[in-house]
């Protein structure tokens, strides 16, 4: 029988984990170095289509773009993962490349005394600077999982690198786990101390790996030399994925 750390699938909802996810847009500085007007262009492309990705989720979560930049904080950590992969694949068809990171803890804000024209958000804790360590401490397209929320999540066979999908007891504890599409989805990066999400694995939004290299390949060739770094580990690190997760399904049932 194998071991699972602190709760059983059954015990744990998801939908009722405190999270903050924080995320910005690669490359924005060097379309304002082409003109004002390409840079609104892809900063506007990122707000409506967050606005799309996120329209009808649970009230419970809550969402602020400001610049280049994305905050989404709440309770329903699968629900936000989903919408988050979703979104990821379509900015990405769009050639808008998002990175961020995903800690365990609700984003709340001490009251405070404030005048019309001045507003005072204070962070009652240490979440959002965790999650903005962890985006700034990676490259690439990238969606990263803070290591203690990860494994609330996971099984303690599944912690490490070495495990495989294939492998008969991992197959059993995915059949009988409730959030398995989550599960999968989840990977131990050693550079980050965290977890990788492979956001490109999306039920709804499906794209090849093949395509989804090539939309990449497209950026790297006009990104500055500074930015090539971001693009060329999102190759590395969606390749090295396909070494550890089946995508053949995927790659069937792609309609781009």
């Amino acid at each position: 029988m194998i071991r699972m750390v602190e709760y059983t699938p059954e015990e744990i909802n998801l939908n009722d984990i405190p999270f903050t996810y924080y995320g910005d847009l690669l490359g924005v500085s060097d379309f304002y170095k082409i003109s004002e007007s390409a840079a609104y262009n892809v900063l506007n492309n990122f707000y409506n289509m967050t606005y799309e990705a996120f329209r009808g989720i649970h009230e419970d979560v809550t969402i602020t773009l400001f610049s280049d930049s994305i905050f989404v904080t709440g309770n329903r950590l699968k629900d936000t993962l989903n919408v988050l992969s979703g979104l990821y694949i379509n900015l990405l068809k769009k050639q808008i490349y998002l990175k961020g990171a995903v800690a365990e803890g609700r984003l709340e804000f001490q009251p405070r005394l404030v005048y019309e024209n001045l507003e005072k958000r204070l962070p009652t804790s240490d979440i959002l600077y965790r999650a903005v360590i962890l985006e700034k401490n990676i490259d690439g397209v990238r969606l990263i999982v803070e290591k203690k929320l990860a494994q609330k999540i996971l099984p303690e066979i599944m912690y490490g690198p070495f495990y495989n999908l294939v492998d008969p007891k991992i197959i059993e504890i995915c059949k009988q786990h409730p959030d398995s599409e989550i599960l999968i989805k989840l990977h131990w990066n050693p550079d980050a101390n965290a977890y990788d999400y492979y956001w490109f694995i999306n039920e709804q939004e499906h794209i090849s790996i093949k395509n989804i290299l090539y939309l990449i390949n497209i950026g790297r060739k006009f990104a500055s030399k500074k930015a090539q770094i971001h693009y060329e580990e999102t190759i590395n690190f969606i390749e090295n994925a396909c070494y550890h997760v089946d995508t053949s399904e995927l790659d069937k049932k792609a309609k781009h």
